[in-house]
């Protein structure tokens, strides 16, 4: 249907709202709706909302971290950067002015990327978590050679986190 977009998007904007003021558990709801109704769109159309089912997976990933839901939480986490890795690699999407608003760069991928380590982490999923954040840091490190004034407090962080956990596993 021509409003499910719209709708998606308006049900993700919705659970960020509501993780924001302090309730993730009220924001799994609207969250999950915005990724069934994405996952529907991207089933039928290809290409043209897999980055907005990834953005709603990232958020998904991140809810499910705030309840203890660890296991969820990287589940969604590892599907959001499948998805990024593919609305990466088939560029912007074509078509509606919606589709188009879900235009992904390599910024997110390192945010995935380092959420998913943090719950690696947790899960105690050791050299995982130091692979994935290898990857964050290495996307990192490329966006802030283009754009310094950008990026490189969100490397900055990166490296921070992959010595912290290199240290402790003795590396």
């Amino acid at each position: 249907m021509a409003h499910e977009p719209g709708l998606a998007l308006a049900l993700a904007q919705v659970g960020r709202g509501l993780a924001a003021a302090g309730y993730p558990d009220r924001a799994m709801a609207p969250t999950e709706q915005a990724v069934g109704i994405f996952w529907r769109l991207t089933a039928t159309q290809p290409g043209q909302y897999e980055t907005g089912l990834a953005l709603a997976l990232n958020n998904l990933g991140i809810f499910s971290w705030q309840l203890r839901r660890l296991s969820d939480a990287v589940a969604a986490q590892a599907r959001a950067i499948e998805f990024t890795r593919r609305g990466l690699a088939a560029g912007p999407p074509a078509g509606s002015l919606l589709a188009r608003a879900f235009v992904l760069d390599e910024s997110e991928l390192a945010q995935c990327l380092g959420n998913l380590s943090v719950l690696l982490w947790a899960s105690r999923r050791r050299e995982e978590a130091v692979t994935a954040l290898q990857e964050a840091v290495a996307t990192a490190r490329r966006l802030a050679a283009v754009a310094p004034a950008a990026q490189e407090s969100v490397l900055a962080d990166l490296a921070s986190r992959l010595v912290t956990y290199l240290g402790r596993l003795q590396r």
